[in-house]
């Protein structure tokens, strides 16, 4: 709340998480954040799905494909409760993001990218912070990230919210036989960062 520009989040950060953040910065100076209109989105439709689909590939989280189509119903600029933007290097788009908000929320969406220039213009730490100072400059009090890279979001000041997921098998037979598999899934352990002074 004390946060009213990028500035004062950068601030708020310690030094080694500080100089993390300026290395992002720096290397993907060259990147060009393009919000996209529902033109782009038709013009750039198959390039976006094929980023998508690279993360989809990689994901261990088992999320059903997303056809990124949908985005023209959603996306009204005027009304601005769904935003898509686009990452171009010299005139190509090797990333997308995607952004949900409400009155006090922003929700992180899907994004894509393209893994040939992830690492060497730190694309997906830069989608992190790009979401962070969208959701400082539209006065949001809280952005939810989702379940996936939790350890790697925690650098960035993201903290995880406990969830349930409650089942119900009607058949007693099948319930008896899945209730120890049920009951041992557990999320893997992984280490919670803490980037602020």
């Amino acid at each position: 709340k004390d946060w009213n520009t990028f500035e004062d989040y950068t601030e708020a950060l310690k030094k080694k998480y500080r100089s993390r953040l300026k290395s992002v910065l720096r290397k993907s100076k060259n990147v060009e954040i393009k919000p996209l209109t529902k033109e782009h989105l038709k013009k750039y439709a198959d390039r976006i799905q094929e980023l998508f689909v690279n993360v989809h590939k990689k994901s261990a989280f088992g999320i059903a494909p997303f056809n990124t189509s949908i985005y023209t119903d959603l996306i009204d600029l005027k009304h601005p409760k769904c935003m898509v933007f686009g990452y171009f290097l010299e005139n190509k788009m090797i990333a997308f993001s995607s952004e949900l908000r409400d009155e006090t929320t922003l929700y992180s969406y899907f994004i894509g990218l393209d893994y040939n220039y992830n690492r060497s213009h730190r694309l997906y730490e830069r989608i992190l912070n790009q979401t962070i100072k969208d959701a400082i400059e539209n006065q949001k009090s809280k952005i939810v990230f989702g379940r996936t890279a939790a350890e790697f979001k925690s650098n960035v000041g993201a903290k995880p919210i406990a969830s349930k997921i409650y089942i119900y098998i009607k058949n007693p037979v099948i319930r008896a036989l899945l209730r120890p598999i049920l009951s041992a899934i557990k999320p893997d352990k992984w280490t919670q960062r803490n980037p602020f002074k």
